[in-house]
């Protein structure tokens, strides 16, 4: 079953965030500061426009924002999406969030590389549009 996060989600949610940034490309590379993410969780489930959904093995999460060049255009931005399983009903559960915050696109994104996700993507109808590189500075 897929619900709003609540307060007592957020340890898990930390754990979730741990593991993931422990092997994201960028993210690994730097100490991690948890209680930046606890803060960003506790936002997110506050934030009217904001929202993290969970279920038994995964969440995702997410905000409404406007288009720097087009601030009548809304945009769900896909802020995480941690899933060990379940992850595409997750995904539609966003979908499904973001048409009833009236959003007018979706935004998400993954690292290079993840077939697994880049499939959901295409089959979901999301169309890749850019592509970032990092350095150091």
């Amino acid at each position: 079953m897929i619900r709003p996060a609540t307060e007592a989600d957020i340890p898990r949610l930390i754990g979730y965030a741990d593991n993931f940034l422990s092997y994201h490309p960028i993210t690994s590379q730097f100490p991690r500061d948890l209680g930046a993410v606890e803060t960003t969780l506790r936002n997110l489930i506050a934030s009217e426009d904001g929202v993290i959904l969970v279920n038994d093995h995964g969440a995702i999460g997410g905000q409404i924002s406007r288009m720097w060049c087009a601030p009548d255009v809304s945009v769900a931005l896909e802020l995480f999406w941690w899933a060990e399983s379940g992850g595409l009903s997750l995904m539609r559960a966003f979908k499904a969030w973001a048409n009833e915050k009236g959003a007018d696109m979706i935004q998400v994104a993954m690292i290079i590389g993840r077939k697994d996700v880049s499939t959901i993507y295409d089959r979901m109808g999301f169309t890749p549009v850019e592509l970032s590189f990092i350095r150091a500075a």
